[in-house]
């Protein structure tokens, strides 16, 4: 049963069989009154496979692609070459054309980033990087573009959190095989703790993007990621980590530089929205940078959650959240609750009443850290946020909490499992329906769920 649920799942991300359109899910037309297929995404090509051979040495790391917009895609490139061009090809029906090539990108310090822009939406491009004058090519990587505002389909990305070991990450290796509109890091990818200068920070990093499961995972779709306390220091603050300034500047710079990403207005820049059309909005917070003054996040960054979800008209509003936004004090008590949203009452009540006043519809919080997997209610019954769901997805290689597979579940408490895992989401649209399959290290499925937001 597992390995027909994960044949059905990889169908809704590649449709590449005349059998897998029967999967399409039935909507009703408010107005004709009959029912309509949500579309699926498009079939796209075999990886493109250029010429050349794949050197490591003049490109360890791959390519990755980070927060692609309906136009642009943002690309970091580690080379040993001083100078190096990268290729774009875009899907024309079943194969790969030309789409534009960057010359003589610059290489400082190992390393590259340009933005590539005037992209059209909704479409799959392959992207690698040439050494001139040499055979020697970086592997490929495979991303598309976000769905615009005429867009709408079935909707997959991945997520996972916390990559503290059960190295070479398998689960990362079987979620590349979905080919999946984008995969979200929610925080601890990597464990840079006693880092201080830059070069001790990217040799953590080094290691973390040099994993296999790592590695097919960035070469198979784009990138959207949010950190936790690891990318800097364990459990570090602001009052009680020494040398917490370079720390902070150092680690920071170098989670960039691994994750590309675009730079917020405000605050640490890590806080941001990827739009995908009428589909979905993804908000992505930052809820260890900004911990100061007895607050969770700043004002800023809360109010333009606030402000965003109220003006957002996508069907679903995910929001990435490192550290669950859920009250265990059902489960854990108030056990280390000021290291999650439960300490800080005041901003998260705020935050709640707010989505449920405002009727704000399709809102679901993917969150890590606690190192199992779980979907709950996140307030018990009677509670401000009883309405709102989360799920914790992950670990995808920390060691294994053993409250997910101790938990009785309740009314707020659905189901909670401990096991290495990465989460496949697919997400329609004319329905509202919300499908989760925690993926682990073997490819099956370990458990699957369903919800209407």
């Amino acid at each position: 049963m597992a390995q027909n649920r994960r044949v059905f799942l990889k169908s809704l991300a590649t449709v590449a069989a005349t059998s897998s359109l029967s999967c399409q899910t039935n909507t009703k037309s408010q107005d004709t009154g009959t029912f309509e297929a949500t579309p699926l995404r498009p079939p796209e090509p075999e990886i493109w496979s250029p010429a050349g051979e794949e050197d490591d040495e003049l490109f360890p790391l791959g390519v990755q692609v980070g927060d692609v917009s309906e136009d642009s895609a943002i690309v970091s490139v580690q080379s040993n070459a001083s100078v190096i061009e990268i290729r774009l090809m875009i899907a024309e029906d079943d194969v790969w054309a030309p789409f534009k090539s960057l010359l003589d990108v610059q290489v400082i310090g190992g390393f590259a980033q340009v933005v590539l822009s005037e992209l059209p939406p909704d479409v799959a491009f392959c992207v690698a990087a040439f050494a001139p004058q040499t055979t020697g090519r970086s592997s490929v990587t495979r991303f598309r573009t976000a769905i615009n505002s005429d867009g709408w389909r079935v909707f997959q990305f991945g997520v996972t959190s916390c990559l503290g070991g059960n190295l070479p990450w398998p689960n990362l290796s079987a979620v590349a095989e979905y080919h999946l509109d984008f995969f979200a890091f929610l925080g601890d990818s990597v464990y840079a703790d006693g880092s201080v200068s830059a070069e001790q920070y990217w040799a953590n990093w080094q290691r973390t993007l040099s994993q296999q499961g790592m590695r097919d995972l960035t070469s198979s779709t784009s990138v959207v990621a949010t950190w936790d306390d690891h990318e800097v220091d364990n459990n570090w603050s602001w009052n009680s980590t020494s040398q917490i300034n370079d720390k902070y500047a150092n680690g920071l710079a170098m989670f960039r530089r691994a994750f590309p990403q675009q730079y917020g207005s405000q605050g640490s820049g890590l806080w941001r929205k990827i739009s995908w059309g009428a589909v979905a909005d993804v908000f992505v917070l930052d809820c260890r940078g900004e911990r100061q003054s007895g607050q969770y996040i700043s004002d800023e960054q809360l109010l333009w959650l606030i402000e965003g979800l109220t003006e957002s008209t996508a069907r679903f509003k995910f929001i990435l959240n490192s550290v669950p936004i859920i009250d265990y004090t059902n489960l854990l008590g108030g056990n280390e609750a000021d290291d999650r949203w439960q300490g800080y009452p005041e901003q998260r009540s705020q935050l709640l009443g707010h989505i449920e006043n405002n009727g704000s519809e399709g809102v679901l919080f993917l969150s890590g850290d606690f190192h199992f997997a779980q979907h709950a209610r996140v307030s018990p019954p009677g509670e401000v946020g009883d309405t709102l769901f989360e799920v914790l997805c992950g670990p995808g290689g920390s060691f294994l909490n053993p409250i997910g597979d101790l938990a009785v579940e309740t009314e707020q408490f659905l189901w909670s499992m401990s096991a290495w895992n990465s989460a496949v989401i697919t997400a329609d649209p004319g329905t509202g329906e919300v499908h989760v399959a925690f993926i682990g290290d073997d490819g099956g499925s370990l458990h699957e769920l369903s919800m209407m937001l």
